[in-house]
């Protein structure tokens, strides 16, 4: 079986943080962005989803054509994080592993 940083890497996620408390894992890209964040001390964990949504009466700058520095730039629009997040199989398998991986579940 696949340890679960490879799992998650393979579904384009990186280990953006680990702690002794905290382990979160992040899938970003211009427009978009999960995290998986595993709270070690409670043992609970939390997958959210978050998307940019161009503010619509400016016109459509792609991401590609704007300078670095105002890229997400309240001039542009904002990030709105949803309150819940549709878990394919594929990242129920690799959340699977690392509940195996730290001792929670057998």
């Amino acid at each position: 079986m696949k340890n679960t940083q490879k799992m998650f890497t393979e579904l384009g996620f990186e280990l953006y943080s680990s702690t002794k408390s905290v382990m979160l894992y992040k899938y970003a890209t211009d427009y978009e962005e999960i995290v998986v964040f595993f709270d070690l001390e409670n043992r609970t964990y939390y997958a959210s989803y978050s998307r940019w949504v161009d503010n619509s009466e400016r016109t459509f700058v792609p991401m590609s054509e704007r300078p670095q520095n105002t890229k997400h730039s309240a001039y542009y629009g904002h990030w709105q994080t949803e309150s819940w997040h549709n878990v394919d199989i594929e990242q129920h398998n690799a959340i699977h592993q690392q509940m195996i991986e730290l001792g929670w579940i057998k």
